[in-house]
C-alpha cells in the first residue's frame, strides 16, 4: 500500500467542498536518473467524498505565507516599470509582494511572469515570460519584497506570441509568487495581478547579435576511442563593440528534459566571430534518450545585461546516445562479505545515481582482494564487509588501503563488525582502524535501529534513517567528524553512528551494514558526492570597505582563496557571526571561474555589523561553493567554520540611519478632543547614492503587540533628509491600547529592494490616548467598504447607500454607473474608426456593433432598405426582409444568415438595374 499526501493548505485556499477527485494516478519504474517508464496509469480511478474545506489546515498557520486576509491575493503590493538607461523603453518590470512571515530568517519570494493571449478559438490564456527571485532576511511580521523582471523579455515573449496569436495589450500582467525558507521548502505561493497595465512594445529591445542561419553542432573525440567526449555547438555573432561577453544555452532531448548547459566568456573585438559552445557526452550518454537534441534558450550578455535571446535556434542530427562517452568517474565496488548476496544493495544505489564502477568479488575470486595497484586506478573505492565478523579486512587488505588512502584515495567502508574484529573486540589497538578509519572502537553491539542525521552535515543533513543489522559496532571518531547519531541504543554516552574524514585523503565510515539501511539511493549518492567533491577552500584575508568616503565600512570583506578544477559558474557564499556566537550576515556571489587558484570576494553589509553592536572578532561560517552549471542537490564544498577575522569596532562601520525622530499626529476635525487620521514619525537618513528609496517601519504597542505598518518611495539626494512615515489612525484605534507607540523594523531599500540600513527598534513616541484616532465611519449599506465623507476620507465607496457600487465589485459596460469606484462611468471608451457611424467592437467598448471598424464600407445589418454598395458583418440576423432601394449596387452579406418569420422575401428587388447580391444564406422566407 502506498500513501499519496495532497496539500490541505491548498485544499482550503480552494474553498471548495464536495465530491474530490484522484485524476492521472500514475505508477512508473525509475530506470535512471532521468528514466521514468510507466507501469501502470489510471484517468479517473477513484472518487473522494465527505470533506468540507474548511475541515483543512489554513494557510496561516505556516511560518510564513503570501497573506489572504491581511494583504489581497488578487493584486500584487505595487508594480513599477523602470527605464536605467538612456532609450525610451522599460528594462524592468519591479513587482512588491507582500508576505506575512511569522518566525524571522532567510526566505526565498520567487516568480514568474506570465501575459496574457487569445488562442486560435479566441479564448483567453496565459504565456511564460521569465522568472525573478529575490533571497532576503525578513523579520517577523508583515513585509514587502521587490522582484526585478528582465523588460527584455518582456518584450520578446509579447512580440513571439504576438506572431502566432493576438497578445492582450495594454494588460495587467501574471505573477506566480512563491515564498520558500532558507532549506527550499516550499510554504505558500499565490497568482497576482499587477495593478497597473503595461504594454510589451514599451519594454527594451534585444539587440540583433546573433547571425540567423549561422548554427551548427558536431561531435568531438578528445582521446580517439570512438567515444565523443562534447557535442559542439557553433553559433556566429556580430559584436558591436569590444569588450567582454558571455554566451550560454541548454541542451535538451526531444521530449524537453534538460541534458546539459554551456557558457563560455570571451573577450571579443567588434565584427563577427564564430563561438563555440561544448555539452558533455557524459551526460548525454547518462540522459539515455538519443537525438536529434535542442539548443533551448541560447543567449549572450555583457556586464550588465542580456543582450540577445533565441528560444530554440538549433536542432541536431539524430545522434545515437550511447556513441557519446559514458561517465566519468571510476569506482571500485568491492564485495567481501564471505558470499553473501547483498551486493545489489550497492550496486542498484549506484546506478540509481548514474555513478559508473566495476565489481569485484572477492570470494568469488578464490578469496583474492584488489591489490594497491589496482586501487590506485580508481577515484574512489566502496569495499564492504557485512556482517562477516572474523575476517573483515586481512592485514594485506589493510597495507594496499593504506598505501592507496596515501596517494590520496577515497574510501567508503561499511560492515557492522570491523572494529569488534580488528580490535578483538577491544582488547588490542589497530594501527588502520585507529589512524586510517579514524575511529576508536567503544562495544559491540549497539542495539537500536533509528539513525538521526547531523545537522548541517553534508551527507546526513535533514537525513533520518534505520538500520536493521543484528549488531553494530559502538564507536568514537579519532580526529573525524560524526555523520550520524544514534537514537537511544545500549551506549548512550557514545552515538556517533558514522563518521567521514577530510585530509589528504578521504574516509567515510559506517559501523553497520549499508545493505541493511533504509534510504540507499540517497545515502549513496551523498556519500560519494562528498569523497568526490574538489577540495576548494585554501586561504583567507579580510578588509574594511568604505565605498562613499565618509572613513566609515560599508562592508566587510573577505577574500576567499579557492581551487577550482573546472573552469565554469560558481556561487559562492557564507554567514557571519559574531564572537557570542550571534548571526549577523548573510552573503554569496555568483561568477564565472576559471580552472586553477581563485580569489573570490563575499561581501557582509557593514549597516548590520553596526546595528549587531558586538565589537570583536567575526567568524564566517556554513561557507560552500555550488557549480551553478551542475543543478546539484548539494555543494562542491563546505565549512562549518573556517576562518575567524581580526577585531574591528561595531562603531567603524557605516549606517543609514542618522539616530534622530521626531512625531506628529495630523487632526483632520475638531470634536471636543481632537482626532486624528495619522500618527506621524519623521526619520531622519543620510543618502550617499541619489535614487529612489523605499522607507518602512511597523508600529507596536507597549504589549509589544503589531498595530500597523507604514512605507514611502522618495527620490533622495545625497545628503541628510527627513522622510515621514504616516501610520494609519483608524488602525490604533482598533487595537484599542492608550500609551507610547514603538517604531520597530524599520528599514531603508533602495529601487531594487536591497536593504541598506535596519533598526530593530527605532522610536518610542509620546503618550496618545486610542479613542483620538476614531474616525466617524460608517458603512451604511453593509457591503464592507466605508463611505467617502469629509469625517472619513480614508473611505473608498463612492455610494454608501448602494451595496452593489463599491470597489470590489466589477464594472458593468455602458450602464452609466461606476461600480468599482474608480472614478470612470463604465470604464469603456467607444470609437469609430472608419467614420460610418458605427462604433468598433473591443473590450474597451462591448457594445461596439462594427466588426471592421478600419473599412467604412462594412458595417452591421440595422435596417430592412440597401441604399448603397455595402458589405455587412458576418452574422445571424433576425430580420422580415431586405428591399434593395437604389440601382447600381452590390451587396455582400459576407455569409451572413438573413432568417426570416415564414412570410414575405429574402431579398426583395423592385426592378433597379445593375444589382449584384452575393455572399447571402437566406432562411425562412415564403
Amino acid at each position: 500500500t502506498v500513501t499519496l499526501k495532497f496539500d490541505g493548505h491548498k485544499i482550503y485556499k480552494l474553498k471548495m467542498s464536495g465530491n474530490y477527485q484522484l485524476i492521472n494516478l500514475v505508477m512508473e519504474n525509475h530506470k535512471g536518473f532521468l528514466d521514468y517508464m510507466p507501469v501502470d496509469y489510471r484517468f479517473n480511478p477513484y472518487n473522494i467524498t465527505g470533506y468540507n474545506w474548511d475541515d483543512f489546515e489554513p494557510g496561516v498557520q505556516k511560518a510564513a505565507y503570501i497573506p489572504s486576509n491581511m494583504f489581497s491575493t488578487t493584486y500584487t503590493d505595487a508594480d513599477y516599470a523602470i527605464n536605467t538607461d538612456d532609450t525610451s523603453y522599460y528594462n524592468y518590470l519591479m513587482v512588491n509582494v507582500s508576505v506575512y512571515v511569522k518566525e524571522a530568517g532567510y526566505y526565498t519570494v520567487g516568480g514568474t511572469l506570465y501575459g496574457y493571449y487569445k488562442d486560435f478559438e479566441g479564448l483567453n490564456d496565459t504565456y511564460e515570460i521569465t522568472t525573478a527571485s529575490n533571497y532576503t532576511y525578513l523579520d517577523k511580521g508583515p513585509q514587502t519584497v521587490s522582484l526585478k523582471f528582465n523588460g527584455k523579455f518582456i518584450y520578446y515573449f509579447g512580440n513571439l506570441y504576438d506572431e502566432k496569436f493576438v497578445v492582450v495589450v495594454p494588460k495587467e500582467y501574471g505573477v506566480y509568487a512563491s515564498l520558500s525558507d532558507s532549506k527550499g521548502n516550499s510554504l505558500d505561493g499565490a497568482f497576482l495581478e499587477t495593478n497597473n497595465k503595461y504594454n510589451y512594445n514599451d519594454f527594451e529591445r534585444l539587440k540583433d547579435i546573433f547571425v540567423s542561419g549561422y548554427y551548427s553542432s558536431s561531435m568531438i573525440d578528445i582521446d580517439n576511442n570512438g567515444k565523443y567526449d562534447y557535442l559542439t555547438f557553433k553559433v556566429r555573432v556580430n559584436i558591436p563593440s569590444t569588450g567582454y561577453y558571455g554566451i550560454g544555452a541548454g541542451l535538451y532531448d526531444s521530449k524537453y528534459h534538460e541534458i546539459d548547459s554551456a557558457f563560455t566568456v570571451e573577450n571579443l573585438t567588434s565584427g563577427s566571430h564564430d563561438i563555440q559552445l561544448n555539452f558533455s557526452g557524459w551526460k548525454i550518454h547518462s540522459n539515455g534518450y538519443n537525438g536529434p537534441y535542442k539548443v533551448i534558450g541560447l543567449y549572450i550578455a555583457d556586464k550588465n545585461s542580456t543582450l540577445d535571446f533565441e528560444l530554440n535556434p538549433h536542432n541536431t542530427a539524430s545522434y545515437d546516445y550511447t556513441s557519446f562517452e559514458s561517465l566519468p568517474w571510476k569506482i571500485l565496488l568491492v564485495d567481501d562479505d564471505m558470499g553473501e548476496d547483498y551486493e545489489d544493495d550497492y550496486k542498484d544505489a549506484l546506478d540509481a545515481n548514474d555513478y559508473s564502477y566495476k565489481y569485484w568479488d572477492v570470494y568469488n575470486k578464490g578469496n583474492v582482494s584488489p591489490g594497491s595497484t589496482t586501487l590506485s586506478n580508481y577515484d574512489v573505492v566502496i569495499w564492504f564487509t557485512g556482517e562477516d565478523y572474523s575476517t573483515t579486512l586481512t592485514s594485506t587488505d589493510q597495507s594496499n588501503l593504506q598505501t592507496y588512502l596515501n596517494s590520496g584515495g577515497k574510501l567508503f567502508i561499511s560492515g557492522q563488525d570491523i572494529g569488534y574484529d580488528l580490535t578483538n573486540d577491544g582488547a588490542t589497538t589497530n594501527n588502520f582502524y585507529k589512524n586510517y578509519l579514524h575511529a576508536y572502537y567503544k562495544g559491540d553491539n549497539q542495539d537500536t535501529d533509528e539513525l538521526r542525521g547531523v545537522h548541517g552535515d553534508f551527507i546526513s543533513d535533514q537525513l533520518d534513517i534505520n538500520q536493521f543489522g543484528s549488531s553494530p559496532d559502538v564507536i568514537s571518531p579519532n580526529g573525524a567528524d560524526k555523520i550520524f547519531d544514534y537514537v537511544g541504543g545500549s551506549y548512550s554516552s557514545y552515538p556517533a553512528a558514522g563518521l567521514k574524514y577530510d585530509g589528504d585523503y578521504r574516509v567515510v565510515y559506517l559501523p553497520f551494514c549499508f545493505e541493511f539501511a533504509s534510504k540507499q539511493y540517497t545515502l549513496m549518492d551523498r556519500i560519494i558526492s562528498w569523497l568526490l567533491r574538489p577540495t576548494t577552500f585554501k586561504s583567507y584575508a579580510t578588509y574594511g570597505e568604505d565605498t562613499d568616503g565618509d572613513t566609515l565600512y560599508n562592508y566587510l570583506v573577505i577574500n576567499v582563496t579557492l581551487n577550482v578544477s573546472d573552469a565554469g559558474n560558481y556561487t559562492i557564499g557564507g554567514q557571519l557571526y559574531d564572537k557570542n556566537s550571534k548571526y549577523v550576515d548573510y552573503s554569496e556571489t555568483s561568477k564565472y571561474l576559471s580552472a586553477g587558484m581563485q580569489v573570490v570576494q563575499i561581501k557582509f553589509d557593514g549597516y548590520k555589523i553596526y546595528n549587531n553592536g558586538v565589537s570583536g572578532n567575526y567568524g564566517l561560517r556554513s561557507l560552500y561553493i555550488e557549480n551553478s552549471d551542475a543543478y546539484a542537490d548539494y555543494p562542491l564544498d563546505y565549512a562549518v567554520d573556517p576562518y575567524t577575522t581580526p577585531s574591528y569596532l561595531y562603531t567603524e562601520f557605516d549606517r543609514a540611519f542618522t539616530g534622530s525622530y521626531t512625531e506628529s499626529a495630523e487632526e483632520i476635525y475638531e470634536t471636543e478632543n481632537a482626532q486624528y487620521k495619522y500618527l506621524t514619525i519623521n526619520v531622519s537618513v543620510d543618502i550617499t547614492t541619489p535614487g529612489q528609496y523605499t522607507i518602512s517601519g511597523d508600529l507596536y504597542d507597549a504589549d509589544e503587540l503589531f498595530i500597523t505598518k507604514a512605507s514611502t518611495l522618495n527620490y533622495l539626494e545625497s545628503g541628510i533628509h527627513v522622510v515621514e512615515l504616516n501610520f494609519k489612525g483608524f488602525d490604533i484605534y482598533w487595537n484599542e491600547l492608550d500609551g507610547e507607540y514603538y517604531l520597530k523594523n524599520l528599514y531603508i531599500k533602495d529601487i531594487v529592494g536591497t536593504a541598506l540600513d535596519y533598526k530593530e527598534i527605532a522610536y518610542a513616541t509620546s503618550f496618545y490616548n486610542y479613542e483620538n484616532f476614531r474616525l466617524n465611519c460608517f458603512d451604511n449599506d453593509n457591503d464592507g467598504y466605508w463611505g467617502n465623507t469629509t469625517q472619513c476620507s480614508i473611505g473608498t465607496d463612492c455610494d454608501d447607500n448602494d451595496s452593489s457600487i463599491n470597489p470590489g465589485r466589477p464594472e458593468i459596460y455602458c450602464n452609466n454607473l461606476d461600480e468599482n469606484c474608480n472614478g470612470m462611468a463604465d470604464d469603456c471608451v467607444c470609437s469609430d474608426n472608419d467614420g460610418d457611424g458605427y462604433n468598433g467592437t473591443t473590450i474597451e467598448c462591448p457594445i461596439g456593433m462594427d466588426c471592421n471598424d478600419s473599412d467604412a464600407s462594412i458595417i452591421p445589418l440595422t435596417g430592412n432598405y440597401i441604399n448603397q454598395s455595402l458589405t455587412i458583418c458576418t452574422n445571424s440576423y433576425n430580420i422580415n426582409g431586405i428591399i434593395i432601394n437604389s440601382p447600381n449596387i452590390i451587396l455582400d452579406c459576407n455569409n451572413s444568415v438573413l432568417n426570416g418569420t415564414g412570410t414575405g422575401y429574402g431579398i426583395y428587388n423592385p426592378g433597379y438595374l445593375n444589382v449584384t447580391i452575393k455572399n447571402c444564406k437566406i432562411t425562412n422566407y415564403e
